[in-house]
């Protein structure tokens, strides 16, 4: 045990070699009251760069390092897309396919009731669902009852959690119509489980995670250590309030799951936000999407696959869609690409928000780079340049000018 927590801290100072990029981001923290943060670089299939500031858990004083896992918020949706797009690779549906009959329920706009939801749609946010007024109550029941609420609860007309918000009254399917809603990767969830006939959990574990030699879920109770688990904090007029993840030590009791029937209900996974890893967790992924589906040689995806994954579906034209301050002009299958968070770099990935947290995971495929960097809390206002805030445009600049271009 003693020889494992050495080469955990020979490997920690190794990837933190740059005093640079350390002294910076240092002066970020401060800058931003950071709580605690993670951030990483990547050249070519390398981490350069990996280092932990401040406080996993501010009460109980234990700091970022290596082990920290974070819920890193909607960054978990690359893997829930990739979850998908493997079993679209077995050739077991197309992407313009219906989703419906995969579902064995009719999921439809009822404004809309000719146009068909599809896969594509749903991972590329262009299907007219909406995180409607009663989605919290829904994900609430989801967590606390059992058994847990069937999916068609809110998304039919006859369902106790329905409302008329949840699909778009403007905007069919067919539109193309751009609007972020967590509600699309849950429902893409529930078809990983109702293609895979697994635990959508387990799916991910067996087919990505463990591959990949990870060991970040999207169950809680099943990380090695709770302690690892990084508490998310919103800054008080008193000091920092714990908003998720303050398991002080306590491992949740894992979820009596005998009676749940695969794509009842994958929200219970919060597989739109719920992954928790850690930044070195997060570098395998993005090596392997900024490869074509491969990390070193183990295969994930097929380059193709890995491509489509890229290839937007939606670009903004001005006035097909919401934004999201301008963050997102385009978008594939869970992952976008942008020239303004690094202004003269070409990005694809994705960025998280949640509880306090910030997160972000962008690679860029001609540069053959990757930044990864997460907070579990900081004090950030409106960014300077672009949709991202402040503090995230400080931190990817920071990494690029003393790290990627150095």
């Amino acid at each position: 045990m003693k020889k494992f927590f050495f080469l955990f801290f020979l490997s920690s100072l190794l990837f933190a070699q740059n005093p640079g990029l350390e002294k910076v981001l240092l002066q970020i923290q401060d800058t931003y009251s950071v709580a605690g943060m993670s951030v990483l670089v990547i050249k070519g299939d390398d981490i350069v760069f990996s280092q932990g500031f401040g406080h996993r858990d501010i009460e109980r004083k234990l700091e970022v390092n290596a082990l920290t896992k974070y819920r890193v918020a909607s960054v978990s949706k690359i893997v829930t897309a990739t979850a998908l797009m493997q079993l679209y690779e077995k050739g077991l549906f197309k992407m313009e396919d219906e989703v419906s009959p995969y579902l064995g329920f009719t999921l439809i706009n009822p404004h809309f009731p000719e146009q068909k939801i599809t896969f594509a749609s749903l991972l590329s946010h262009t299907s007219s669902l909406r995180d409607a007024s009663t989605y919290s109550d829904f994900l609430q029941a989801t967590l606390k009852e059992t058994p847990t609420p069937h999916v068609q609860e809110i998304l039919t007309t006859k369902g106790k959690y329905y409302a008329q918000d949840i699909f778009s009254a403007n905007h069919g399917p067919k539109e193309q119509y751009f609007q972020y809603a967590n509600i699309n990767f849950g429902v893409a969830a529930c078809l990983v489980e109702k293609l895979s006939h697994e635990f959508f959990h387990e799916y991910c574990k067996k087919y990505i995670f463990l591959p990949l030699g990870l060991n970040c879920s999207f169950q809680v109770q099943d990380i090695p250590d709770i302690n690892d688990i990084a508490v998310l904090y919103r800054k008080g007029k008193d000091g920092w309030v714990a908003q998720a993840d303050k398991y002080q030590g306590i491992r949740p009791p894992k979820r009596d799951l005998s009676q749940y029937q695969y794509g009842s209900n994958a929200f219970l996974f919060a597989p739109q936000g719920g992954l928790r890893a850690s930044a070195e967790d997060l570098a395998k992924i993005l090596i392997l999407h900024k490869n074509g589906g491969i990390y070193k040689n183990i295969r994930i995806l097929q380059e193709n696959t890995a491509k489509l994954m890229r290839k937007s579906l939606w670009n903004f034209d001005g006035s097909n869609g919401d934004t999201e301050n301008n963050i997102f002009q385009n978008y594939g299958l869970s992952l976008h690409t942008t020239q303004d968070l690094l202004p003269g770099q070409t990005l694809t990935g994705h960025p998280g928000e949640a509880y306090g947290l910030l997160s972000g995971l962008y690679f860029s495929t001609t540069g053959n780079y990757g930044i990864i960097f997460i907070t579990n809390g900081a004090v950030w206002g409106k960014g300077n340049h672009s949709g991202w805030y402040n503090l995230e445009e400080d931190v990817f600049k920071a990494c690029m000018e003393k790290e990627i271009v150095q």
